[in-house]
């Protein structure tokens, strides 16, 4: 078993650049653009880059190509697509901490 643990602060999205979004899918812009609060929406960004980002490091491959489902409680999951059943992660939010 491995556990990394990851943060950022929210403020590092005034840093995002184009490149970067390009990295979301298309469902997760559509949720980008819906939530209202310029916080959440930093929240939100932050978490699914240095999700992906993340998932690259560790296992390999480009952050662009991680598929995600969710979880009978509505949590991301790595989609079965991938073929890594034994992966899993959380991602949580405290203050500025992401």
């Amino acid at each position: 078993m491995n556990l990394e643990i990851w943060i950022t602060d929210v403020e590092a999205a005034d840093s995002v650049s184009d490149t970067d979004i390009k990295l979301l899918d298309a469902a997760e812009i559509g949720m980008l653009k819906n939530l209202r609060r310029e916080t959440e929406r930093k929240r939100y960004l932050l978490s699914r880059l240095l999700l992906r980002k993340a998932l690259s490091h560790l296992m390999g491959g480009n952050p662009q190509d991680w598929r995600f489902d969710r979880d009978r409680h509505g949590k991301p999951k790595l989609s079965a697509v991938h073929g890594c059943p034994n992966v899993d992660f959380n991602m949580s939010h405290s203050g500025n901490a992401v």
